[in-house]
């Protein structure tokens, strides 16, 4: 599925709701849910860091790529885990949620459209089962997924 929201904050708020009908309906626990971004920009590193506070209500949150100490281990941990794509190969989860899915490709002088494929392509094969896509600007990517016969693409609305 994917998911256009209208800002980051939008598409942080669509997801804990989506994770919290998830969980209240028992349909899946806190560890079989992975949320996945290509990076934090240093503008969105609150509204990130909000989003985290608010997930932790709803579940046990484990921020796999946070600065400092042995993230990496920290994936026998109970809860929901949040990491970046770099940090997410290896690892698979019945439900995945990328978000800021816009922010690829990057636009980074020493990055190329291979490689940033390289990196969409790792965050969406960790799914085992459900994938949801949000975004909430425009790229190349976006784009091509939107038109693909095998996404449901909505736009999000809150309640």
């Amino acid at each position: 599925m994917l998911v256009r929201c209208k800002d980051r904050e939008e598409e942080c708020t669509c997801v804990v709701q989506m994770v919290a009908d998830l969980l209240r309906k028992g349909q899946i626990a806190p560890e079989d849910i992975g949320i996945i971004y290509p990076r934090i920009e240093r503008k969105n590193d609150e509204i990130f860091r909000r989003f985290c506070k608010s997930l932790d209500k709803v579940a046990p949150v484990v921020w796999i790529s946070e600065k400092g100490g042995n993230s990496r281990g920290r994936i026998v941990e109970a809860g929901i885990k949040c990491q970046t794509i770099l940090h997410a190969k290896g690892l698979q989860y019945r439900l995945v949620f990328l978000i800021w899915a816009d922010l690829l490709p990057s636009h980074f002088d020493d990055t190329d459209s291979v490689s940033e494929r390289s990196q969409l392509y790792v965050a969406i094969t960790r799914a085992e089962e459900h994938l949801v896509i949000t975004a909430s600007g425009s790229s190349p990517f976006i784009e091509e997924i939107a038109s693909s016969q095998f996404v449901d693409a909505k736009n999000f609305k809150l309640e």
